[in-house]
């Protein structure tokens, strides 16, 4: 079984949150995005889910393996 959350891949400045709680998202659906050293990932969801809570906004510091989106599992 997947994890029921989404950590940032890397340490860097949340840049785009496209997903908010409540919100139904596909497979390959974009979540969040996270920039570094002017380099930018955006993470996807790794099956259909739904968003039960989005722990970060644009702008905030993530460091590698913080949660960013929880769901239900």
């Amino acid at each position: 079984a997947s994890d029921p959350f989404a950590v940032s891949p890397m340490t860097g400045l949340v840049t785009k949150v496209h997903v908010e709680a409540g919100a139904a998202a596909a497979k390959g659906a974009p979540l969040f995005a996270v920039e570094a050293m002017k380099m930018e990932y955006v993470v996807r969801a790794d099956r259909d889910v739904t968003v039960v809570e989005v722990k970060a906004k644009a702008g905030d510091r993530v460091s590698v393996g913080a949660v960013v989106v929880t769901f239900l599992a």
